[in-house]
């Protein structure tokens, strides 16, 4: 009986994760509004009917795609942030990759929440609100304790906690599971080594504490365009 529920939780654990992740993609490029749950159950296969049997409307999907994506995230930052026992430098190093990791492997989820932000309820807006100000404050928390420790160049942690965020965010927007050859974990530990050489402290291009924040971004933004090439070159060499 204990093995016939466990199986019935799997199942329906199975079929919840592939209504949110065909939803997203189906919103990401429709739209939410211009997408139906009529759709959304064509492009699974499977009855209308069957679909309410696991959501409630596409209000309540939309506000379960955002609360995945979001608090999540705040939620795994927050504990980074928090564990002293862990060295600075490798606090933001996890702390990328996990950024990264969670959108590599679901970046229609990602893509779907910028560009639906104008279309969540009040009450999914103010919970996606506080979760990107938790994740920013989180990140904050990390550069700063990596300053202070002297593992990371004197830069805004502020500013820095942006860039960051901007370097991860970006890979929802060129990165393909389904026909990238690396997998999100070997992509989020690439973008995590050239973010920490762009502000580890003692790395060989080190900047003055008046031009530090501006250099600092300025290597992540060189890092980048460099990373965008290599995408753009190995995907035409494979068209």
């Amino acid at each position: 009986m204990a093995r016939r529920a466990r199986q019935s939780t799997t199942r329906r654990e199975l079929v919840s994760n592939q209504i949110l992740e065909q939803s997203a993609a189906l919103f990401a490029e429709r739209g939410v509004s211009g997408t139906s749950l009529q759709e959304v159950a064509d492009a699974l296969q499977i009855s209308r009917t069957a679909l309410y049997h696991y959501i409630g409307g596409k209000d309540e999907l939309l506000a379960t795609l955002v609360r995945g994506i979001t608090q999540e995230t705040a939620a795994a930052l927050e504990q980074l942030a928090a564990d002293e026992s862990t060295a600075p430098l490798e606090r933001l190093r996890l702390a990328i990759v996990d950024m990264v990791v969670r959108i590599a492997s679901s970046p229609s989820r990602f893509r779907l929440l910028l560009m639906s932000e104008s279309e969540l309820d009040e009450k999914t807006a103010t919970e996606h609100r506080r979760a990107r100000r938790r994740t920013l404050e989180a990140l904050e928390r990390i550069v700063a304790a990596g300053v202070d420790a002297g593992a990371l160049r004197p830069a805004d942690q502020r500013t820095a906690a942006f860039a960051l965020l901007g370097m991860c965010n970006w890979v929802a927007w060129w990165y393909r599971p389904d026909r990238d050859e690396q997998p999100p974990e070997r992509v989020a530990e690439t973008i995590a080594e050239i973010a920490l050489a762009g502000l580890r402290a003692g790395d060989g291009r080190a900047a003055t504490n008046g031009d530090a924040v501006g250099h600092a971004l300025q290597l992540l933004r060189e890092d980048l365009t460099l990373l965008e090439r290599a995408v753009g070159a190995r995907r035409a060499g494979a068209a």
